[in-house]
């Protein structure tokens, strides 16, 4: 689907987040309807999968983003500041690779002048998660997309976002048997969830509003 409409996008997140929200609650039950003897079994697939879904919708919805503004066609001034510094920095990033002094002179052209041109915005490893998304990274991807980032994610950093990537490392790298109570697994469970509908609507709103221009 090419999102050349915000409506497409909007599609677009929907369905991302739907097929997601779908599939945690069907390991929420399992762990829900599970013996006593096999909870803590099933938990720790279910935290696997949880991360898994608040990892990848973050990528995927921010690609979208992404991919919804470089269809745009814009120009270097018609962007939002974060727009232009992806745009500026991937350009800069081709001339120190592959250029000598021309290039550079047509990147500082660019700059000082009235920067009509259409900007090229990077298509690849911009939404980086590098497999660990802890809230600092979560922060970065954030400013990137010139979302607001709200007093709902401050208080999720620590007993959600990290502790989630914690508990996901423990149960993926092996190592001693990482045991985490049903208690706790409910309430990220129930966290991630809000986060993942609160950033969806984020990066939707963002679109509508316009925000990724200047």
């Amino acid at each position: 689907m090419n999102l050349r409409t915000v409506e497409d996008l909007n599609r677009r997140l929907a369905a991302e987040l739907a097929w997601r929200r779908k599939e945690l609650y069907q390991y929420f039950s399992l762990v829900q309807s599970s013996k006593a003897g096999q909870v803590h079994l099933f938990i720790r697939g279910a935290v696997a999968v949880l991360y898994a879904h608040w990892e990848g919708f973050v990528k995927a919805a921010g690609e979208a983003y992404l991919e919804f503004v470089r269809i745009r066609r814009l120009s270097y001034k018609e962007l939002a500041a974060n727009f232009l510094c992806l745009a500026v920095h991937s350009r800069l990033q081709g001339a120190r690779d592959g250029a000598g002094p021309a290039a550079y002179l047509a990147m500082v052209t660019l700059l000082t002048g009235p920067m009509t041109e259409r900007a090229q915005l990077p298509k690849k490893n911009v939404i980086n998660t590098l497999s660990n998304l802890n809230s600092e990274g979560f922060r970065e991807i954030v400013a990137t997309l010139g979302l607001e980032y709200r007093a709902e994610y401050t208080l999720a950093e620590k007993p959600i976002i990290d502790r989630l990537l914690e508990l996901r490392n423990n149960v993926a790298h092996g190592g001693d048997f990482q045991r985490i109570e049903l208690e706790e697994y409910e309430q990220l469970y129930r966290k991630v969830g809000e986060l993942l509908v609160l950033f969806g609507n984020d990066v939707d709103n963002s679109a509508i509003m316009g925000r990724y221009r200047r």
